[in-house]
């Protein structure tokens, strides 16, 4: 799903087997389901091997996230702030789209309806921007939890997120193993990453995650890129499934007219009107 940043884009690559490093801190137990019930902070052993368990089905369940989704199709707004430091002024709402987003037979497929309320059709090609689908239904979960990224995850505590009960678990993945990417310019960079994600203990899906990209070079332009990405219990046609249901992306990057100054942009995206695909559905723009 697009996060419109033109000019800044996150680059998968292909999964690769290797074996998963867990580092593990346990500072309290938990009660929301049986495998985290017996994760003991009194029994290190003990609870090195439950949480291994523990991250394992998470992994299983994210890797095949894509694989188990329904054919469907929803809507997407999306509404791109900017703030520029040293000029005085707040954030700015600089553009909005809405975009039918379907899902296929496993492919992801974006089409965008009307920028700032006009019909694509209505805005001429120079005032459009490079929009598109980054496919972030799947991607970012199997990025995390791919083996290869050989990431460090850490049991932090228990947390309601949108009412629902979650374990909260802090990661961090190594520039050396990371398959994020960063494109500015023609210019492309690979970072490290760390953040938390917040899981359900019944059925071990993702339901909020944090990405926070670090060891950016200091010459490179862009200087922050981070996301959260939120999923909801949807009902599609008589079954529930996690789907996305909103996401925020940061980006700070330096630019040089003049005088030097940084930018800001945040991006906000809803995902709503979820149904099921079929011929000829289509989504009315507003």
């Amino acid at each position: 799903m697009n996060f419109g940043m033109p000019t800044v884009k996150l680059i998968s690559s292909h999964l690769k087997k290797t074996t998963l490093f867990l580092l593990v801190v346990l500072p309290v137990t938990f009660s929301q389901s049986n495998l985290a019930n017996e994760i003991d902070k009194n029994n290190q052993e003990t609870s090195n091997k439950k949480f291994q368990e523990l991250i394992k089905k998470v992994r299983n369940k994210a890797l095949s996230y894509t694989d188990n989704l329904p054919n469907f199709i929803c809507r997407q707004t999306t509404k791109r702030y900017v703030h520029t430091l040293g000029r005085g002024r707040g954030w700015l709402q600089t553009n909005s789209y809405l975009a039918e987003l379907s899902f296929y037979n496993k492919i992801e497929q974006y089409k965008l309806l009307s920028i700032n309320g006009q019909p694509t059709s209505k805005v001429p090609k120079d005032k459009k921007d490079r929009q598109g689908s980054t496919g972030e239904f799947g991607s970012a979960l199997k990025g995390l939890f791919d083996p290869s990224a050989n990431g460090t995850f850490y049991l932090e505590g228990s947390e309601k997120i949108n009412n629902v009960k979650t374990l909260r678990i802090r990661f961090h993945v190594a520039k050396k193993t990371s398959k994020r990417f960063i494109s500015y310019n023609r210019h492309t960079i690979i970072t490290g990453y760390r953040g938390e994600c917040w899981v359900h203990p019944q059925s071990y899906q993702v339901v909020r995650l944090k990405k926070e990209a670090i060891d950016i070079p200091k010459p490179f332009p862009v200087r922050r890129f981070d996301m959260t990405l939120d999923y909801a219990l949807t009902k599609i046609e008589q079954e529930q499934h996690w789907l996305p249901k909103k996401a925020e992306v940061w980006l700070s990057h330096r630019i040089a007219s003049g005088i030097s100054r940084q930018v800001n942009t945040r991006t906000s995206i809803q995902f709503r009107s979820y149904r099921k695909f079929s011929t000829g559905v289509k989504i009315v723009t507003d």
